[in-house]
């Protein structure tokens, strides 16, 4: 196993932790991304699970369909920031 022996640290082991960019406004990326700012997500998904579906109701344990489709659309929401930020293929 080969231990790298050149990197950069880009922190200096502060207590409180790091932080990257220092607004909103700043732009990052990450393995080669080209930077940009961070998204607006105004996505909000309400959504009731039950441990054991009720008559009705779809196989997941969500209420409703709607539900359902709604979960997706939050999980299709944060997949494509993280794709943008270069943290997700």
């Amino acid at each position: 196993m080969t231990i790298a022996t050149s990197y950069e640290q880009v922190t200096y082991n502060s207590p409180d932790g790091a932080q990257i960019g220092v607004n909103s406004c700043e732009k990052i990326g990450f393995f080669g991304t080209t930077p940009t700012t961070r998204p607006d997500v105004t996505y909000n998904a309400t959504i009731t699970v039950t441990a054991v579906p009720a008559a009705g109701t779809i196989a997941f344990g969500f209420g409703t369909s709607a539900e359902f489709i709604s979960a997706m659309g939050a999980i299709k929401d944060i997949q494509h920031v993280l794709t943008r930020f270069g943290l997700w293929e």
